[in-house]
C-alpha cells in the first residue's frame, strides 16, 4: 500500500511527478503521430469506394493539418528545452492537440452511412475502437489524456449507431460505449500505477540524499572526534608540567565529547529511521506487485547487470535466494511453441527502435504451464545502440483459464439445448403417433359399436326404450367431438402434414387454424421452388413460426399477419410480420422471455441468425436466416 508523503513534501513531489509525466507524453508522441498518420491513410483507401471522395479528401486534409500542428508542438518542445515550471502549459497544449485529433477521428462516425455496407460500418467501429485502445495505453501518463482523445473520437459514432432502427446497430453502439468505458478504467488504472511509481521513485531519491547527508555529517563528527582525541593525547603529554591546567582541559574536553556522542547517537538513530522508511517503501511496492501479480525487471546492456523483483521470481517459479535469473534463462522458460514468435518480436522491436509487448506461455521450474503478459521499454544511446531495457511481467493465467472455462460451459449448454430439442421433437412425434394410431382407432371402434347399438334401439323404439336411444346418440356425438380433439392434439404435437407435405404446406395449415382460433387474417408469400430442406431445419423453422404466432395472439393486438418463406443463396429466410402495437426493445432483451430464448437457441445450434424488431404502433417483424447445409458439427449434427 502506498503511503502519502508529508504535507511539506507533497507539493514538490506532485510538481516533479507532473513534469516527468509530461516528458513521458512527449517521448511517446512520435509513435502516436506516426500511427495516426498511417491509420488515416488506411481509412482513406478503405473507404474511398464507399464514400464520396470530396468528404474523404476533406477529412484527410484536416487530419494532416492537425498531425502537422502536433508534430510542430513536439519539435518545439524538444528545441525549446523543458522546464518543470512550464509542465502544466506543455500538458495543456498536448491535451488540446489530442482533443483536436479525437474530433477529426470522431468525424468518421458521422459520415453518411446510406449505401455503405455493414462490413464498412463494422470496420469503422473496430478501427476507432483500436485507436481508443492505443490512446488508453499511450496517453495514460496524464489523467485527461485518454478522455480528451476518446470522447470526441467514440461518442459521435456510438450515438449514431444507437439511434439506428435495427438491433444490430444498437448493439454495436452499446458495445462501443461499454468498450470506451472499459478502456477508460484501464487508462485510469495505468495512470494510478504510473503516478504511484513516480512518487515512490522521487521519495526514494530524497531518502537516499538524506542518507548521504547523514553519512557526511557522521564522517565530519568522526573527524572532530579524532581531533579531540588528538588534543586529549597532547594534553596528557603536558600533564607533568601543567597538571592543574590539564585537569581543567580534560574536564572541558570530556563534556564536549559527551555532547558529541549524544549528537552522534541521535544521527545514528535518524539514519536507522530513514533506512526503516526505505524498507517500508520497498515493502509497499512489493506488496502492490504481489496483489496485482505484476513483477518488474531491468537489464543494463553496458554493465550486463540484471534486476528482477520478488514478484517476477514468483511468477517464473524461482526462489530469489536460490538463483539469479536472466533474460536468456527466461526465454528458455517460454513454451517451445511460443519461443520463436517472441524472439522475432524482440528482434523487430530492436531493429525498429520501439518498445514491445507480448503474451505467451511459460514452463515454470516445477513443470507447470502459466500464461504471462510482458511489456518492455528500450532506451537507446545517441548512436542508436540499445543500452537499457525496463519491463514488467504479469501472470494472467487465472484470467485465461476463467475464459476457457466460460467458453467450455457455454459449449456444454449449447450441446444440451440441441440434444433437448431433438428429444422433445422425438417425444412429440411418438406421442402424436400413439394418440392418432391407438387412441383415435379405439374411439372409432367405440363409435362404430355405438352406431350399431343405436340401430338396434331404433328397431326397438316401439318396445318402450326412447331414453336409452337418445343417450346412445348423445354418446356418439360426444365421441365424434373427442375424436376431433384427439386429431387436433396430435396435429399440435407434431403435424403429420409437416412430414408428409413439407414446411410450406404445414405453415399454410397452421395459418388457417390460427385464423379459425383468433380471427386474425393472414397472407403467405412463398418462393421455395424445388428447395428441399433437412428435417432439422424444417422442424426448427416450424417451431419458431409457431412461437411467433403464439406471441402475436397473446401480446400483439394485431388483425393481420404477413408470412414470407424463400431462399437466398445458401440460406433459407422466414419472415413473420404483424400490424400490432410493436414489441419494445426491453422485451426483446428480457432474459425471462422463455419463448424468445428458445427461438434464439434453435437458431444458434443451426448456425443461423434471428432478428426481432418492432416500432410502436407499426407492428413487429421476426426474421430467421438459416444455412441450408445444416447444423454445426460441434453439437453433434449434420
Amino acid at each position: 500500500m502506498y503511503r502519502q508523503p508529508p504535507e511539506s513534501n507533497r507539493k514538490a513531489l506532485q510538481d516533479e511527478t507532473l513534469a516527468e509525466q509530461v516528458k513521458q507524453l512527449y517521448a511517446l508522441a512520435p509513435f502516436g503521430l506516426l500511427a495516426s498518420f498511417l491509420n488515416s491513410l488506411i481509412v482513406f483507401f478503405v473507404l474511398k469506394d464507399a464514400l464520396p471522395h470530396r468528404i474523404l479528401l476533406t477529412w484527410l486534409i484536416a487530419m494532416a493539418v492537425i498531425t502537422l500542428l502536433r508534430v510542430a508542438l513536439v519539435l518545439w518542445f524538444r528545441r525549446k528545452g523543458f522546464r518543470p515550471a512550464a509542465a502544466r502549459t506543455w500538458k495543456d497544449l498536448f491535451i488540446a492537440g489530442l482533443a483536436l485529433s479525437g474530433v477529426v477521428w470522431g468525424s468518421v462516425g458521422i459520415f453518411p452511412f446510406s449505401g455503405v455496407s455493414l462490413a464498412y460500418q463494422v470496420f469503422i467501429v473496430f478501427f476507432l475502437g483500436g485507436m481508443a485502445a492505443g490512446a488508453a495505453a499511450t496517453f495514460s501518463a496524464v489523467k485527461e489524456g485518454y478522455l480528451a482523445y476518446s470522447i470526441p473520437a467514440l461518442v459521435p459514432l456510438a450515438i449514431k449507431l444507437c439511434f439506428k432502427d435495427d438491433a444490430l446497430h444498437f448493439a454495436m453502439g452499446s458495445m462501443l460505449f461499454l468498450y470506451g468505458l472499459i478502456l477508460w478504467k484501464i487508462s485510469r488504472k495505468n495512470h494510478e500505477i504510473n503516478h504511484i511509481s513516480l512518487l515512490l521513485r522521487f521519495e526514494n531519491r530524497g531518502m537516499i540524499e538524506q542518507m548521504k547527508s547523514a553519512k557526511e555529517h557522521t564522517d565530519e563528527l568522526n573527524r572532530k572526534l579524532l581531533a579531540e582525541i588528538g588534543a586529549k593525547e597532547r594534553a596528557e603529554a603536558e600533564l607533568r608540567s601543567h597538571h592543574d591546567h590539564l585537569e581543567r582541559l580534560v574536564a572541558e574536553r570530556t563534556n564536549d565529547l559527551t555532547r558529541t556522542n549524544r549528537q552522534l547517537q541521535s544521527e545514528i538513530e535518524e539514519r536507522k529511521q530513514t533506512e526503516q522508511a526505505l524498507r517500508e517503501s520497498e515493502g509497499c511496492l512489493a506488496q502492490a506487485q504481489r496483489l496485482a501479480h505484476i513483477g518488474n525487471w531491468e537489464w543494463d546492456f553496458r554493465t550486463g547487470q540484471e534486476h528482477w523483483s520478488d514478484e517476477a521470481y514468483r511468477i517464473l517459479g524461482w526462489n530469489p535466494r536460490e538463483c539469479e535469473p536472466s533474460c536468456r534463462e527466461f526465454l528458455n522458460r517460454v513454451h517451445p511453441e511460443d519461443r520463436e514468435s517472441i524472439e522475432k518480436k524482440i528482434r523487430e522491436a530492436l531493429q525498429e527502435y520501439r518498445d514491445y509487448e507480448y503474451d505467451c506461455r511459460i514452463i515454470t521450474r516445477d513443470g507447470a504451464e502459466r500464461f504471462i503478459h510482458t511489456t518492455a521499454q528500450i532506451t537507446y544511446a545517441g548512436s542508436g545502440r540499445p543500452v537499457r531495457i525496463v519491463g514488467t511481467i504479469q501472470d494472467v493465467t487465472e484470467q485465461i483459464r476463467a475464459k476457457e472455462e466460460l467458453e467450455k460451459s457455454r459449449e456444454q449448454l449449447r450441446r444440451f439445448a440441441a440434444h433437448l430439442q431433438s428429444v422433445i421433437e422425438n417425444e412429440r412425434t411418438m406421442i402424436a403417433r400413439e394418440i392418432h394410431d391407438e387412441l383415435a382407432q379405439a374411439l372409432t371402434v367405440m363409435k362404430i359399436d355405438l352406431v350399431d347399438l343405436a340401430g338396434d334401439f331404433r328397431e326397438a323404439r316401439g318396445a318402450g326404450c326412447p331414453a336409452a336411444f337418445h343417450k346412445v346418440r348423445a354418446m356418439t356425438s360426444y365421441i365424434d367431438e373427442v375424436i376431433r380433439n384427439v386429431h387436433r392434439i396430435a396435429m399440435e404435437l407434431r403435424p403429420s402434414i409437416l412430414d408428409d407435405l413439407g414446411l410450406e404446406a404445414a405453415i399454410e395449415w397452421q395459418l388457417a387454424e390460427f385464423r379459425k382460433r383468433t380471427k386474425i387474417g393472414y397472407e403467405l408469400r412463398s418462393a421455395m421452388e424445388s428447395t428441399v430442406l433437412s428435417p432439422e431445419i424444417t422442424t426448427a423453422l416450424f417451431r419458431i413460426f409457431q412461437e411467433a404466432l403464439t406471441n402475436i395472439a397473446r401480446h400483439a393486438g394485431a388483425d393481420s399477419v404477413e408470412v414470407g418463406l424463400r431462399t437466398k443463396g445458401e440460406r433459407v429466410l422466414l419472415t413473420v410480420k404483424d400490424n400490432g402495437k410493436g414489441i419494445e426493445e426491453k422485451c426483446v432483451m428480457n432474459s425471462r422471455s422463455l419463448g424468445i430464448i428458445g427461438m434464439r437457441e434453435r437458431v444458434a445450434v443451426l448456425g443461423g441468425d434471428l432478428s426481432i424488431t418492432g416500432e410502436r404502433g407499426k407492428g413487429t417483424t421476426v426474421t430467421v436466416s438459416l444455412p441450408l447445409k445444416g447444423r454445426d458439427p460441434r453439437y453433434g449434427f449434420r
